[in-house]
């Protein structure tokens, strides 16, 4: 619903490749998924395309530019290795992106005209966007098998609350400083 709302004309969505499936079909024609992992060949030049995205922080915000990307959706923390994925961080922090929903499965950033959310909107954003990082991380902390990504997962926990409470103290000092 999030993605229709900030889509009504349809559009190009980069989503993580579990997530492309569930996508296609709720979405139909005129909005373009990425991936769907069911229908491509793991050889194929898409899987080539999406990881160009998906694993670089070098090459993706470019190829995101270029591709004429207009939604992201994809889960904070990566659910295998317990670290924050690059792609959401990078689209928090991008004043041509904002966070739009979250659910189960992951955030949705959406393109924007920078300048179009202010500062205490963005900041907003990015609580929410820490709660997630610890909501997710603590998921991969109990589900996950390798000792290393459960340690990973601890200390993505420990890291997100820091930037929670850097923020709630922002709030707080600007509460303080609004008149009575």
């Amino acid at each position: 619903n999030a993605i229709r709302a900030n889509m009504p004309d349809g559009g190009n969505i980069f989503n993580w490749h579990p997530l492309g499936a569930r996508l296609r079909w709720n979405l139909g024609p005129g909005f373009f998924v990425a991936m769907d992992g069911h229908l491509a060949d793991a050889k194929s030049p898409a899987w080539n395309a999406y990881h160009d995205i998906e694993d670089s922080g070098d090459t993706g915000p470019g190829l995101i530019e270029k591709w004429k990307v207009q939604a992201v959706y994809h889960p904070v923390v990566t659910p295998a290795f317990g670290q924050i994925h690059w792609l959401p961080y990078y689209l928090l922090n991008d004043q041509n992106w904002s966070l739009a929903a979250m659910d189960r499965s992951g955030v949705l950033f959406v393109k924007i005209s920078a300048g179009s959310v202010d500062q205490h909107t963005r900041n907003l954003q990015k609580l929410d966007y820490w709660r997630r990082v610890v909501i997710e991380a603590k998921i991969v902390e109990f589900a996950s098998g390798p000792e290393d990504s459960k340690d990973r997962a601890r200390r993505i926990v420990d890291y997100a609350q820091e930037r929670i409470g850097e923020l709630k103290n922002l709030f707080q000092s600007e509460n303080a400083k609004m008149p009575r």
